[in-house]
């Protein structure tokens, strides 16, 4: 009942905002109440296929191969197909203090399903075999055994069947007893996928007064960004919801405000439980959240929208669509004002125009300015602009608002790639996930602006926010800071790739998602993409297909003025099915897919794509591949900046090792080319050296093998 404004929360602590609960320390764990065995790391005996006798503890294993455990299958018996069975089984000894009691039996993490039996008695199982398969890779299996199950005599048997889809599979990772240490828990369901941190359930009160001057006003409560799943009460009454944890939204409160003396009381509730990720995302109001009066007659949320759709060197041509809304029971006449200044505050243009408004109207008023001798946005003059609209109503002004604004050009086709302002430019990317590191996914300001400052530094000009909308900070200062920007709106559409993720909710909300990233952030010179999804489920089929038209054609209603990308899974086969997708799109978005760049080009001649994702080992070669043919806009690698969750992809690995993501204690991705505080790695100076940003000669230390280890293995995202 934490919504009820007469709510007691004086035993809640006090927090500022923006605020990311995943990232703080759990309280320690209470004692575990039975003993444990773990059994993983030892000689097995395998063999593929499936036979229910297997389970017995009397079935002869003398012909299966013998193995040591973990180790995917493919690592220890070169088996390489996919959607199969195989079994595993092995005898153990039980320690004196163990015999007779009940015990936690921790077998490992098996890759996808497994059923796990005991002397020829199942006692657990995670996943489902087909026909209703459902995976359960990264999930410890660790299952309770009675006393009255084992022998303790060194002749118990475990067998352990396991099914695997697509990928590695069997027995790849050894568990530990339940552990915690500051975030981290190593039974997060989440798992490694969101570096073992817990999202679930909080909730968030604000008690504020407001001035007794307001109470003629409308206000505004807008939220940057909540994840996840978020339910907004103000003084006992019902908001509404939002469920996506990336967009920014708002509600109209001026009809639930109280003003003077009086208290109101804003409840947040926030439910980020379940596997909602595939990365690190976060948990609680982790952006800023703004209140807003304005007079009834006002600008629209959003409401300004700036393009220039003549640029030169000579005279620039500026329009302004205003969105105006009058919410007095009368009508009224209002003048609007639009003025231009530039990077020195100096009116360069300006204009104004009466408009007629009828009582409770919303109305659209298009102005044109010329600025003439405008000095151009790019990523080395990133010059911003500001127009000041005025509103005014019987010679009162009601309503004043700035906005930032770049003058340039954009344009993308298969005989230039990008150009900004008519100059063909290669974009030089990273993507990059919205968290900050140590801090989580609060997007503190100077945070926000210090990863921008780094990456340029570092010689990138343009990011990819993979994959959802970033902050309105991190936007701001890629605008300051002259970084082009691929702004993304989802990593799902209708098929979700989690169980509680955004395609619950993407039928119901995708459009106001949509109007929530393109309306907030058209403004902005460093965006030149709009990317409508990542790696999406349905790519490659007809309903993609249709999906991708129906998003991207909603987004061009709202800006006509930039193209719109989607980056694909290379896994789609054959990958001609993609055609019927990358219809729908002006830029096609190869996610590890540089082997196709010039067949697709022969095929699709007016094709222009972008590496929306490559491997940091590649780096060389995708700029070959952007500088000798001219219809690949540029590269971005995975990843610019380390981040948490996925844990270990980027790992090295050697000979019987599993490659690719890691279990517990791993918690980063560790596959930046900027580690998780900012600072290079190697992999950030070869790519300085391949973009010849300046001469420079960079030596480091490779670290020893252990003993025992000879060859050191790279897997796609490591170094």
């Amino acid at each position: 009942e934490a919504w009820k404004p007469d709510f007691d929360d004086a035993g809640w602590r006090e927090v500022d905002l923006p605020h990311d609960w995943a990232v703080e320390d759990l309280p320690p764990l209470t004692d575990e109440t039975l003993p444990s065995l773990s059994i993983a790391e030892d000689i097995w005996r395998f063999s593929p296929g499936d036979d229910p006798a297997w389970k017995d503890p009397d079935f002869d294993d003398a012909a299966w191969q013998e193995v040591r455990l973990p180790a995917s299958w493919e690592a220890h018996s070169n088996y390489t197909a996919d959607n199969v069975y195989g079994w595993y089984r092995r005898r153990i000894e039980m320690p004196a203090e163990l015999r007779g009691r009940d015990l936690v039996l921790l077998v490992g993490k098996v890759d996808d399903v497994d059923e796990t039996f005991v002397n020829g008695v199942k006692v657990g199982g995670l996943g489902q075999s087909p026909p209703n398969y459902q995976t359960a890779w990264d999930q410890p299996r660790r299952y309770v055994v009675p006393a009255g199950l084992l022998r303790g005599d060194g002749t118990d048997l475990v067998a352990v069947r396991v099914f695997d889809g697509v990928g590695s599979g069997g027995l790849y990772a050894a568990v530990g007893p339940h552990q915690r240490s500051g975030p981290f828990d190593s039974e997060a369901e989440g798992g490694g996928a969101v570096g073992f941190t817990l999202g679930g359930v909080g909730w968030y009160r604000k008690v504020f007064s407001l001035p007794q001057e307001l109470h003629d006003r409308r206000v505004m409560l807008t939220f940057d960004g909540v994840y996840m799943n978020c339910e907004v009460w103000l003084n006992g009454r019902r908001l509404g919801d939002h469920p996506y944890g990336y967009t920014s939204f708002h509600f109209d409160v001026t009809d639930h405000l109280v003003f003077g003396e009086r208290p109101n009381v804003l409840a947040v509730r926030v439910d980020a439980s379940g596997k909602t990720s595939r990365w690190y995302p976060g948990a609680g109001i982790y952006r800023h959240v703004w209140l807003t009066a304005t007079h009834s007659i006002h600008v629209a949320p959003w409401g300004v929208y700036v393009t220039t759709p003549e640029v030169g060197h000579n005279k620039a041509l500026v329009r302004v669509q205003t969105t105006l809304c009058n919410k007095l029971p009368a009508g009224r006449q209002v003048t609007v004002r639009s003025q231009v200044l530039n990077p020195d505050g100096k009116e360069v243009a300006a204009t104004e125009t009466p408009v007629d408004m009828a009582a409770g109207q919303t109305q659209e008023l298009v102005q044109e300015l010329v600025v003439r001798r405008p000095r151009l946005w790019s990523t080395e003059t990133p010059t911003i602009y500001r127009l000041v609209t005025t509103v005014s109503a019987g010679g009162e002004v009601v309503d004043k608002l700035e906005t930032p604004f770049g003058i340039r050009s954009i344009s993308f086709d298969a005989s230039h790639g990008f150009r900004l302002n008519g100059v063909p430019v290669k974009l030089r990317g990273g993507c990059v996930h919205h968290d900050n590191g140590c801090l989580g996914a609060c997007a503190f300001d100077r945070a926000e602006e210090r990863r921008v400052e780094l990456l340029k530094a570092a010689g990138f000009n343009a990011v990819r926010t993979a994959h959802n909308p970033p902050s309105p900070v991190f936007l701001d200062a890629c605008d300051r800071l002259g970084m082009l920007v691929i702004d993304e709106a989802f990593d799902c559409w209708r098929h979700g790739k989690n169980p509680h993720d955004y395609g619950r909710f993407f039928d119901a909300w995708w459009r106001r998602d949509i109007d929530a990233m393109v309306l907030r952030d058209r403004n902005h010179p460093c965006v030149i993409l709009w990317s409508i999804g990542n790696e999406v489920i349905e790519q490659g089929t007809p309903e993609g297909a249709d999906l991708a038209a129906m998003l991207a054609s909603y987004v061009r209603q709202l800006d006509p003025t930039r193209p719109v990308t989607q980056a694909a899974h290379p896994g789609t086969d054959p990958w001609e099915n993609m055609d019927a997708n990358f219809a729908q799109v002006d830029v096609a978005g190869y996610n590890y897919k540089d082997d196709r760049y010039a067949t697709d080009h022969e095929r699709v001649p007016d094709r222009v794509i972008i590496g929306t994702e490559s491997f940091p080992g590649h780096c060389f070669e995708q700029l070959m591949a952007t500088l000798d043919m001219p219809w690949v806009a540029g590269d971005f690698v995975w990843t610019a900046l380390d981040y948490l969750g996925e844990s270990a992809i980027g790992h090295t690995y050697y000979d019987g090792e599993t490659p690719q993501f890691q279990t517990w204690p791993w918690t980063t991705a560790n596959c930046g080319d900027l580690d998780l505080c900012g600072f290079r790695r190697p992999p950030s100076y070869y790519r300085e050296v391949c973009w010849h940003i300046r001469p420079m000669v960079a030596c480091f230390v490779q670290t020893p093998p252990p003993p025992g280890k000879t060859t050191e293995h790279v897997y796609g995202w490591g170094w």
